[in-house]
């Protein structure tokens, strides 16, 4: 197929609601799931437009168990929001390279929003994604790949670019993806079951992130998620997402 041309680009967000284009809204979204502790409800469903753009649709939803420990934990009044849609808003309204297309809290404990991308190549080249190795963009005769991989020393970028979850609270759940020291996930699950209790790590074992990612034309090869048509859909177990053990990685490539 020819030697392709490589373009890598790197993220730096800053939270639970990382909704980036395709790639970068999409690795993004792993984390920003899996510091929700998200419920098995969570999805990202990406599409990527044959013109170079992308929209997202994330919903995010905490399962009440979880959601309430999290509100004590972080010392959150009871009904509170745990998503702070106006940093939201107000974070992704301010880049030129994404426009917010709706966002709303169907409950306390949830989020939806719909993020469009004019251009992936654009958002790619921004400063905040620059230097985590991320994403990759091949191209070669007739087709182009998207590879999306999320490894730790690098998962730390992912927490400044949306604002959207308690600091404080990502602190104290410190997960093992945005540190340096190597962490087990047998270790840090036995660490969250002394802050949440046995009886909550049922839903946190049973949680999964999903992703679907749509390409705009024929699919030539993919890795990491099962195939349906032109969409590759992703599920990781979220404590996996929230220690990085193993990296993440996934990639569709198409005709073009």
């Amino acid at each position: 197929m020819g030697k392709p041309s490589f373009v890598r680009d790197e993220i730096t967000p800053r939270s639970v609601i990382a909704v980036l284009a395709l790639s970068f809204a999409l690795g993004a979204a792993f984390l920003m799931l899996a510091l929700g502790l998200a419920s098995c409800s969570s999805s990202v469903v990406g599409s990527i437009a044959p013109e170079g753009g992308a929209e997202l649709t994330i919903d995010l939803a905490i399962s009440p168990p979880l959601a309430d420990k999290l509100r004590r934990l972080s010392q959150t009044q009871p009904g509170k929001p745990l998503f702070d849609s106006s940093a939201i808003r107000k974070s992704i309204e301010s880049r030129s390279d994404l426009r917010l297309v709706s966002l709303s809290e169907p409950s306390p404990d949830s989020v939806r929003a719909v993020v469009a991308v004019p251009s992936i190549l654009r958002l790619a080249s921004s400063p905040e994604l620059r230097g985590t190795r991320l994403i990759a963009i091949a191209r070669g005769p007739g087709w182009q790949e998207l590879r999306v991989r999320l490894e730790r020393g690098h998962a730390a970028a992912l927490t400044r670019l949306f604002p959207g979850i308690d600091p404080d609270l990502v602190d104290s759940l410190s997960p093992p993806a945005l540190e340096t020291d190597p962490t087990s996930v047998s270790d840090y699950r036995s660490m969250l079951a002394s802050v949440f209790g046995e009886r909550v790590m049922p839903a946190l074992d049973s949680a999964r992130l999903r992703v679907s990612l749509s390409a705009p034309a024929e699919v030539l090869d993919s890795g990491g998620g099962k195939l349906e048509g032109r969409t590759l859909e992703v599920s990781v177990p979220a404590i996996d997402a929230l220690v990085l053990e193993k990296p993440i990685e996934f990639w569709l490539r198409w005709k073009s």
